[in-house]
């Protein structure tokens, strides 16, 4: 027997138990008044079922819910937008787990987009969730924005270029080169981000350009990298975080970035200053044509950080490798640093060398050589002097000691 029918029973059985008590006490008279109460409850009890009936089939055989009227980010535009009937206009920053309450119904809006575009196979529900993240991510990739997951500003423009201008979601013609995933650069040297662009170009009126054609310009960002989130203990969003302006109106295809400065500070390009840099992290690059929304970004995230990466130093070669005593040698290698540098010429040597660049340091064969040559004052051991013959030379720093090359006293 189902729930509901022993229910039914049981109020039944529990009125009729009653009813003798309450004849007995009352009389024979109450008899008709209470066949009178037991038919109108049982008539309280076949509408009770009923709706029990109706409640249970409209669970199996309930038509979906209807979709969200349309949302605030929605504008009414006839000649385009999605599905003919309306235009996209998202004007908020969207991340993970904000809602149509939170947002004015743009989370709608974006997942009206999504759907109608094939990113998104879900019906909108106002929730920004994992699987309106991932879509996102999909639009991004096909476009040639960085794949955050989050709708940024030029996330939100190409969303409107291609809803109102019924445009088809194409691949940017721009292509990030370096960096592109995997590279720690630290702050204050220089390193080259580098692109391709396969766009075209406007011809240009020869009596306004001394060229055939018009010139390409490029903005060059940074942004913070977002992980993505693989786990169930995920953040309820990622704090959206407008990207770092490196250079603006840059022409070419490389640009010669000191790592960390941004734009605006120092013009000199020769250092980098505390309130200028950006801090150590994980970033990707974006390239943008000026004033356009072609752009593409680093596949994946590097590093910038300000701990300098310790190279053991190497010695490639002498310039010249053979020479009198007083000849000028030019030790060119790596993994020099910038003070503290030692060559050591056989039993001596030179201590505390300098290297501008890193790779070069000038040493001149000495007259008399011995190990005082690094202890300096108060050593009292002998010195040779230096014969014709060979030596070997080797550089040793804080960052360790090279391998050794022979050089020949003439």
């Amino acid at each position: 027997m189902s729930t509901k029918n022993k229910i039914i029973v049981s109020i039944v059985y529990a009125l009729f138990a009653f009813t003798p008590t309450i004849i007995f006490a009352q009389g024979v008279s109450a008899t008709a008044q209470l066949e009178a109460r037991i038919s109108s409850l049982l008539e309280q009890i076949k509408v009770l079922q009923s709706a029990i009936i109706q409640l249970s089939s409209s669970r199996v055989t309930s038509t979906p819910l209807p979709l969200p009227p349309a949302p605030s980010g929605i504008t009414t535009n006839v000649t385009g937008g999605t599905a003919g009937t309306a235009c996209i206009g998202i004007k908020r920053s969207l991340g993970y787990r904000l809602t149509d309450e939170q947002t004015g119904g743009e989370v709608s809006a974006l997942q009206v987009f999504l759907q109608a575009q094939g990113y998104l196979t879900q019906n909108p529900t106002g929730y920004f969730g994992l699987y309106t993240a991932q879509a996102v991510k999909k639009f991004q990739a096909e476009v040639g924005i960085e794949q955050t997951g989050l709708v940024g500003p030029l996330t939100r423009a190409k969303i409107k270029e291609i809803d109102c201008g019924k445009l088809p979601p194409s691949r940017s013609s721009l292509n990030v080169v370096s960096p592109n995933g995997g590279e720690v650069w630290t702050k204050g040297t220089t390193q080259a981000i580098n692109w391709k662009d396969n766009s075209t170009v406007s011809p240009c009126p020869s009596e306004y350009c001394a060229s055939p054609y018009v010139a390409k310009f490029y903005d060059l960002k940074l942004a913070p990298y977002y992980p993505p989130c693989i786990g169930q203990m995920c953040p309820m969003y990622y704090p959206y975080r407008e990207p770092y302006l490196i250079i603006q109106n840059t022409g070419g295809s490389s640009y010669s970035w000191l790592v960390a400065q941004t734009h605006g500070c120092d013009p000199s390009n020769t250092r980098i200053s505390d309130d200028c840099a950006v801090p150590d992290g994980a970033y990707t690059v974006q390239v943008c044509q000026t004033g356009t929304t072609t752009c593409d970004s680093s596949d994946s995230y590097f590093t910038v950080t300000s701990s300098k990466v310790q190279t053991t130093p190497t010695v490639s070669s002498l310039l010249p490798a053979q020479g009198s005593v007083g000849t000028s040698v030019t030790i060119t290698g790596s993994g020099f640093t910038a003070t503290g540098n030692a060559v050591h010429f056989g039993i001596g040597g030179s201590a505390n060398l300098s290297s501008k660049d890193g790779m070069t340091l000038t040493y001149v064969i000495p007259y008399t050589i011995g190990i005082c040559d690094f202890i300096g004052a108060g050593c009292a051991a002998a010195a040779l002097l230096v014969m014709p013959g060979t030596y070997q030379v080797y550089v040793t720093n804080a960052n360790g000691q090279s391998n050794s090359l022979t050089f020949t006293v003439n």
